[in-house]
């Protein structure tokens, strides 16, 4: 359900009677795809206010757009005393604490990334169920082996068992999809829905996270799509990959903070699980990735780029261009609003103070 709220009061500040956004994110080439505002806008990438401009028109600003780690590019957000709106082009906000947002201002997240993110769940699945990376590895390298030397046959995606752990929007579109290859979905959540929820939403069982354990023992594939807080910080550690299957595999879309790094690691390495697909990880540089410096390229430091039973992925998994043309229209109506004056839809309670 979207959670709205009345936006009174809001009377634009800029001097030509545009409203002001400020853009926090890396410079884009000139021909790369930008929202499109029914309303009068004025659109300034934070890189190119310099300290002064920044200052004289600190009260014009009326919003921000934070497509990239806005903590970094602007440290103090109570600068701009008129600022009414932050608009998160994602759907997190773990990295925000209540005391950045300035009184009388919203903060806002935004949706559309969670078929991406199931498909490439999916992609995971079928490329473990054949050991696409062993295989291609083999087959390059002239080391193929006899199959059964090489893991076995795995379970058919029809065969197969999947955990979930949290119903969520992209819980939710996870399920959706492994149904459609006819998997058997368990789902562990805090609140367990209803039986005939369940049954009306294809899952075979719901456990309470009590029993967490007791659904591991059952899975084949392990996703978890829960936030990060302090209930979910560690909750797989070693108890946890001891209590799944050695042929299972781990798939992180969520948060790296929610797997024990030390624990997973082990586990990939002594045999406890079978394998992990990773695209969240625990020391994130985005600016390491064109850097050319190795070290900040490591985003974790345990060194699972040298295990053959890990897909490695930079934060990724949502990356579509369907995907970020919905998120720039969805910001793109947000925006209108503010500058009509009506509700904002997607606002985070708990970071607003409007």
């Amino acid at each position: 359900m979207l959670r709205t709220i009345t936006s009174k009061g809001w009377n634009m500040t800029t001097t030509d009677g545009k409203l002001l956004l400020i853009v926090c994110a890396p410079k884009r080439p000139p021909d790369a795809p930008m929202p499109q505002y029914e309303t009068s806008v004025e659109v300034v990438n934070i890189q190119d206010f310099d300290e002064q401009e920044r200052v004289e028109r600190a009260h014009e600003v009326d919003a921000i757009l934070a497509i990239d780690h806005l903590a970094d590019m602007i440290p103090d957000l109570h600068q701009f005393p008129n600022i009414k709106a932050i608009l998160s082009i994602s759907v997190g906000f773990d990295n925000f604490r209540p005391e950045m947002v300035p009184e009388g201002c919203l903060f806002v997240n935004t949706h559309g990334h969670e078929q991406p993110i199931a498909d490439w769940v999916i992609m995971a699945m079928l490329m473990f169920s054949r050991d696409v990376n062993g295989v291609d590895r083999a087959f390059r390298t002239q080391t193929l082996r006899p199959l059964f030397e090489m893991g076995g046959m795995k379970p058919d995606m029809r065969d197969a068992t999947v955990g979930v752990i949290g119903l969520g929007r992209v819980g939710r579109s996870i399920v959706e999809t492994c149904r459609k290859f006819d998997m058997r979905c368990l789902v562990a959540m805090r609140t367990p829905i209803s039986e005939s929820e369940a049954h009306a939403a294809g899952i075979a069982q719901v456990y309470p996270i009590a029993d967490l354990d007791k659904m591991l023992a059952e899975c084949d594939y392990v996703v978890p799509t829960i936030p990060a807080n302090a209930d979910s910080y560690g909750m797989f550690g070693e108890a946890q990959f001891q209590a799944t299957k050695n042929t299972a595999f781990f798939i992180n879309i969520a948060r790296p903070e929610i797997l024990d790094e030390k624990s997973i690691y082990e586990a990939l390495t002594d045999g406890t699980i079978a394998g992990a697909a990773i695209d969240v990880w625990w020391n994130e540089d985005d600016l390491g990735i064109g850097s050319g410096d190795p070290e900040r390229q490591k985003w974790s430091k345990y060194p699972f780029w040298e295990l053959e039973n890990v897909i490695m992925s930079p934060h990724r998994s949502s990356f579509s261009a369907a995907m970020m043309k919905r998120k720039q229209s969805d910001l793109a109506q947000q925006v209108d609003r503010l500058n009509r004056g009506e509700p904002l839809i997607n606002i985070v309670p708990e970071l607003s103070k409007g």
